[in-house]
């Protein structure tokens, strides 16, 4: 897969240590969720019913910022990518070149997103770049990689820079780091890592410093370190 998928190692571990993890997964999928649906898929073979997948998958039609329909059609498009025939697999490729130019609608057009801002990172650009990275090379004109990449070298990636400087740092509240850029600051530059080896944690302080920060600033019981305007220090 390109996107990052659990390894058998994680897999084991989890196994071993949390099997309620599983458990819980197992419920959900029961239910219809999505990614639980993926997740078993991926993990346990033959434990879900692909085709069924498939169609709820093709019923998706984005909606709001698009995140919640864009994430699971790139992530069931690629870590299940050789289960598919090759006609759910084309179809599910159509599914995320629309899911991300809507992505790309939403940031440029009709929200107009802003890197400065937490809406960006609630989570139309992780959607993005998922839609991106799973597609990449086997979409015709590969416009969602061309879009992604520069928008992520060129506008986000510049931004960081300014703000968080050399050991990290964001000028939003506690809550909207919470929900925002505490998320981003790893899971982005993971993303990126894990589809084109360019390791941003190693190479850049500021990130490097500020993903420090979102982790050591959350307590025992879940809430976090009160620092700047927020009020709502859980996370969601």
């Amino acid at each position: 897969p390109r996107l990052p998928a659990p390894a058998a190692e994680d897999i084991a571990l989890l196994r071993a240590h949390s099997p309620g993890f599983w458990d819980q997964h197992r419920k959900r999928a029961a239910n219809g969720a999505l990614y639980s649906r993926i997740l078993l898929a991926r993990v346990e073979p033959g434990s879900q019913d692909l085709q069924a997948l498939h169609s709820d998958l093709m019923a998706l039609e984005p909606d709001w910022r698009g995140h919640e329909q864009t994430k699971p059609l790139a992530l069931a498009y690629d870590w299940l990518h050789a289960l598919w025939t090759p006609a759910q697999r084309h179809s599910l490729l159509t599914k995320v070149e629309n899911a991300c130019a809507y992505q790309v609608h939403v940031i440029t057009d009709k929200y107009a997103l802003s890197p400065y801002n937490v809406y960006l990172y609630n989570s139309p650009l992780q959607a993005l770049m998922m839609a991106a990275i799973a597609s990449h090379g086997d979409s015709a004109n590969d416009s969602c990689m061309r879009f992604t990449a520069d928008y992520w070298r060129h506008r986000v990636l510049p931004v960081w820079r300014q703000i968080m400087g050399t050991t990290g740092g964001w000028h939003e509240g506690g809550e909207y780091v919470g929900i925002g850029i505490g998320q981003a600051i790893y899971q982005l530059p993971a993303l990126w890592r894990a589809a084109t080896g360019e390791d941003l944690f190693a190479n850049e302080p500021g990130i490097r410093g500020f993903a420090d920060f979102a982790l050591h600033r959350t307590r025992p019981d879940g809430t976090y370190i009160r620092t700047g305007d927020a009020a709502y220090f859980r996370r969601g």
